[in-house]
Order: structure tokens, then sequence, then C-alpha cells
């Protein structure tokens, strides 16, 4: 059993008694149902959190007032009537496993899309707002339009109330219309709702207790930054000051960090892989030094150790976890049952919010089921157990036999190195990466957990697959490096990415590195970390193109080469930034570096005592032809058939498991 006393002890606030410490704290969805009601799949990704032990599940991001405050156009609206039914079947979802069920009351503000407000309606602010051509982007709030808010949230909690939620979350953090109010950074008003923090603080006391006089038998909750962490807006003191003058009108705190003004306090808001586990907390302790209420943390939180520590030492009284219960919603049962050993971390590459500003649909890196719960919820084991050979040892060929194990189908797998992992293999070596190397020991225990027979060092044929009695072969062979013979031949000065980490492998002081994708960009950051002056050579405009924006970005400021971020506090002390040479095509390997083509036309030599190849990969094409000769079914799955990332070949190893019928 467990050990972890503190995050498995109840917790009485008011008239709820959470089972635990561990809560899911408030995440949204891109594409919710039709007239802006949470869809029977919607319903099925909250449901998970709930079913695997959270005490409390929160639904993130719900608009008070659609006329004024959507700020994506897919957002349940709760000041209306036409939210109850789904909401009220969202709430019997989340009762029926023992947790306590929340919502997120929110209004962009200033921040709203045009196109998703009512016709001719502009965003909405504390003040005035021009842009540099002088069209008025946000209108101030006046007395009648501040009512008319205040107004929409009663409604909307009064509804909550009625739809059976237990407690109301009032977003008053990351800059959206309460935190405008609350922060100096967007808040210039000369009236008795600017100025002083008192003044700034009054719009919200009287959301806060509308929503308390609408909807008295719910708890109230506040989101809240404990710092703004952006210059002119406000720091940790101010926001332990206003979390006091605000503590008579709640119930509970959610602290977390930020500002949306600043693309850079948006990583540390969502933080990245390049931060540390929990980089927010100190903000949440210092609140709770300063209040008498419950206080939550969050942020970069998923380890059980981490977590109990936090609440042994006084930090907070909560826990909550965004990312970490997409990627495992059963975190919690996993500590309770004592398998923590059996936690799918989180990678925290932005893999879930990228595809969801891309085609509104969300997936998880690490988690196949994301996205696809509802149908995962009522799936059944296979109906003809099938005898399955996995060819391949990666993360999709590993994914591939885990799931064919869950549902009941007999299977081998088969690898032809001494180790499992693929291109995760080489992720232990790079600090940044430690949780991608987590996943591949994930993956690894799984297949140790389900008895999977493994096979290591073992050369597969088409004659080698005719000999097994099998039905089924999975291919996923993977894909090799690409080898520029068109730059000459490469010296001694030359290795591939692929072998950086090898045996008896050598990097000079300078390093130039052919490709600036996202593997030739961490590369560079792992050996700009480790002393080594780089250069990235990439011939598209820009580096890391294949990753998710919010990644990319992250990786920038690791690097030291954000724009607005040179040297930042996200930025390793002592990196020299490396040298980006965008746009720029290599031309010849030679024993003094690189030659390439600059922009302009003309030609440089990139000098470097080792040259590093990144270029990407090309798929083992060959190997898969060969293996398609044998006698049984062939399914060719990831890298094999097209190079892609982690999450299309986890993704693509579970889905055709599935299909095994």
């Amino acid at each position: 059993m467990s050990n972890y006393d503190l995050l498995l002890s109840p917790l009485k606030i008011g008239n709820l008694t959470l089972k635990n410490r561990m809560i899911s704290a408030p995440t949204s969805l891109a594409e919710v149902g039709p007239n802006g009601t949470f869809s029977r799949e919607n319903i099925a990704y909250y449901e998970l959190r709930a079913k695997g032990g959270a005490a409390l599940v929160n639904v993130g991001e719900c608009t008070v007032h659609a006329a004024t405050g959507l700020d994506h156009p897919s957002q349940v609206v709760l000041d209306t009537p036409t939210a109850l039914p789904s909401l009220t079947d969202l709430v019997t979802a989340i009762h029926k496993h023992g947790a306590y069920a929340s919502i997120e009351f929110g209004h962009g503000g200033k921040r709203c899309v045009p196109a998703f407000l009512a016709p001719g309606q502009k965003p909405i602010g504390p003040c005035d707002i021009f842009d540099d051509k002088g069209n008025q982007t946000c209108v101030g709030m006046d007395r009648a339009m501040m009512d008319k808010i205040i107004a929409a949230y009663g409604r909307s909690a009064s509804n909550c109330a009625l739809a059976g939620f237990d407690i109301l979350t009032i977003h008053v953090g990351h800059g959206w219309l309460l935190g405008q109010f609350l922060s100096e950074l967007s808040n210039h008003r000369t009236d008795e709702y600017g100025g002083s923090r008192e003044n700034r603080c009054r719009f919200v006391i009287e959301v806060l207790q509308a929503v308390r006089k609408a909807a008295p038998r719910c708890l109230i909750e506040i989101r809240i930054s404990g710092s703004e962490l952006t210059p002119n807006g406000y720091d940790l003191e101010e926001g332990v000051e206003i979390c006091k003058l605000l503590e008579p009108y709640v119930d509970m705190y959610n602290i977390s960090a930020g500002v949306m003004e600043d693309l850079f306090t948006w990583i540390i808001m969502h933080p990245s892989m390049f931060v540390p586990d929990g980089c927010n907390v100190y903000l949440a302790a210092a609140v709770k030094k300063a209040v008498k209420k419950p206080v939550s943390c969050v942020g970069a939180l998923g380890d059980p150790n981490q977590m109990e520590e936090i609440l042994e030492s006084g930090q907070a009284d909560l826990i909550a976890m965004g990312r970490a219960l997409v990627a495992d919603p059963e975190l919690p049962n996993k500590v309770r049952d004592g398998r923590t050993d059996e936690i799918r971390r989180c990678l925290r590459c932005f893999t879930c919010q990228g595809q969801m500003m891309k085609t509104r649909n969300i997936v998880c890196c690490v988690n196949p089921v994301i996205g696809q719960e509802y149908d995962a919820k009522y799936r059944l084991p296979a109906a003809h157990k099938h005898k399955v050979a996995v060819v391949g040892g990666g993360p999709g060929g590993m994914q591939a036999a885990i799931t064919a194990a869950e549902r009941g189908h007999e299977v081998a797998l088969y690898e032809k190195t001494d180790a499992l992992g693929g291109a995760l293999k080489f992720a232990k070596h790079e600090e940044f990466k430690s949780l991608l190397a987590k996943f591949a020991d994930w993956q690894i225990h799984q297949l140790e957990l389900k008895k999977i027979p493994v096979h290591l060092n073992t050369e597969v044929t088409a004659e080698f697959l005719d000999s097994l009695d099998v039905d089924t072969v999975i291919c996923a062979v993977g894909a090799n490096p690409i080898i520029p013979s068109q730059f000459g031949i490469p010296g001694d000065n030359y290795i591939l990415g692929t072998d950086l980490h090898n045996e008896g492998v050598e990097v000079g002081k300078r390093v130039v590195i052919m490709g600036g994708g996202l593997v030739g960009c961490e590369t560079g950051l792992h050996l700009a970390e480790t002393g080594h002056e780089v250069t990235i050579i990439e011939m598209a405009p820009e580096i890391a193109a294949e990753t998710t924006a919010a990644h990319r970005r992250a990786l920038k400021v690791r690097m030291g080469l954000h724009p607005d971020m040179v040297g930042g506090q996200n930025t390793k002390p002592g990196l020299i930034p490396p040298v980006l040479a965008t746009s720029t095509k290599c031309k010849e390997i030679t024993d003094k570096g690189v030659v390439a083509i600059l922009p302009d036309g003309t030609e440089h030599l990139f000098e470097a005592d080792t040259v590093v190849c990144a270029l990407g990969l090309r798929p083992r094409a060959n190997v898969v032809d060969e293996l398609r000769k044998t006698k049984h079914v062939f399914i060719p799955i990831g890298d094999c058939t097209k190079t892609q990332q982690v999450t299309q070949a986890v993704r693509a190893g579970y889905d055709t498991a599935v299909a095994l019928d």
C-alpha cells in the first residue's frame, strides 16, 4: 500500500470533505458540442479524471457572458439555461466516482476576439485601448456594463448550482477580465475601480458577492496568479496582499502564475520541460503563509514524492494537476494503491495544447486514449484472440504490444538491438529530456507487468516470421538517419546525431549542426549546456518548425535565443547561446567545417571541430518490403511508413492494436 499519508488524507472545506489532496486543475477543450454545450465525448474526458481518483474535477474555461466574453469560438456559456442539460450530465458523471465537481468562470475581457462576440461588439476591459493606427480595440467598461457582467456572473452561478456543481472557480488571474482589473498593467482607471489596491479589487469583490448570493450552498474558489512575472505587472508581494483582501469572499485559493500579456510568462504559467517540477509552488507557499483558507498549488506537478513533501512542509493544502492528469488520469488511484512506478508522467511537450490550436482536437503524446475517451470507455476485449508478433521496440512498437496484450491477444516483441526504446534511448543523456526517458521506462515496465515476451538482439526476416506460430505481424522498425552523401565524403570530424552518445564518440569544442529541426536544436542545446560552441544551420526560415509554437518558444528561451528573453530566467546560467543560421543551405563538409550558402547567395565557411548531421530520418522502406513477404497478416506502423514524432508513433501502435478484433 501507499506511504503517501498526506496526499491521501481527507480535507474538509466548508460543507465538503475531499477524499484526498489530489485535484484536477481547470483544463478546457477546444471543441465542445453544438450550441455551446458539452458533448458525451467532452463529458467522458472529464469523467476519466474522476474515475482515476481525483478528489475534485475542475471544468475549465467556461464563459459567463457570450455577447462580450468569448475568447475562443467554442466555449460553454454559463449564463444561459441551454447549457443546463449537459452541465447536469457532466456533474453526474463526476459525482458517480466520488469526486466533487467544480467549474471555472471566465471572461476574456480585452483579450476576446471580436469575431466571436455579438455583432458590432468590441472587447471590453477596465480601460479604452487603441492600436497604433488609432483604432479602438477595447472599450473601457462603464457602470452599466459592469452591472451587466456582474449579473451574468450571478446567473452563471445560479445555473451551475442548479446543475449540481459543488465549487465555483472564479478566474481572476492570467490576465483575463477580472485579472485585468487587479493589475496596474491593464487597469489605468482613475475612479473608484482603479489606482489603489483596494480600488483595483473592488470589481472582483462585487463579482464574488454576486456569486455568493446566487449560489450560497456552493464553495467559491478563486484562481489567481501569485505573481504576474512581467514588468509593470504585480509581483508576489502584491499578489499576496490581493489574496488577503479577497479572503472574506472566498473559500479556497488556486495559486497559478503569469499573465497572457507576456509570451515568456506563458511558458511559466504552463511550465515547459525546460523548467523544474513544481516551479510555481513558491507562489502558493507565500500566499498560504498569509491566509487562513485552503490553498492549492499548480504547475509541473506529477511526482508523488515531491507532492507529499509540498504538503508536509506546509507550502500548500492541495495539489492541483492539469496535464499530469491528461497523461495519466489514474495517477491518484496509483498513489492510493502503491503503484507509483506505473505512473505515466506528462512530458510537458505542449502537444495537447498545440493540437487543440491546430485542429481543435486534443491528443496526448504519451496517452493515446486522450481524444477518444468515450470510445475507450465502452471498448470490449477483442472478440477473437490473435497471436501477434511486434517487430521493433521503439515507442510505437511497445505501445502496440501493450495495447494488444490489454485486449487479450497473445503477444511477443522482437527488437534488433540490445535495448528497447528506439529513438527514446537517447533521451536519458539530455537532462531536459528526462521525462521522455521516463516514458520509455514506463513502457518497458508495462511490458514486464503484462509478461510480454521480449526478444532482444533478434534480426527478423520474412523467413523468421514464417517460422513463428502467429496470425499477425505489426512492423515498427522505425527509420534511418539521412546521410548527406551530396555534401562530399565526411571526414573524421563528422558524426550522425544518432551516434552522438555512443561509447567512444568525442565531440570537439566548436560544433556545427546540420539541420535545425527539433532534434538538431535539442542536440545543439545539450551540447551548448555541456560547454561547446554551437552553430545550427537550417535551410528553412524557422527552427524546429515541426513542433508546437509553445515548445519552440520554450526551446528558444532555454537556448537564450528568444528575441524578448535572451539570457532570461529560463536560460541555464553560463550557457553560450548557439548561433543560428536559418534560410541557409549546406553545400559541402570539409575538414575545417561546413561550407554553406547564406540567404544572400554568398558562401561561408562555418568552422567546426565536429560536424553533427541532424538532417532528419528516412523510413526503412527496404526492411518493410522484405518483411512484407511473410505469409502472415502484415501491418507496418510508425516511422517505417512515414517519419513522425512520438505522439503519432504511440497513437499508431494503440490504434492498430485496438483494430485487431
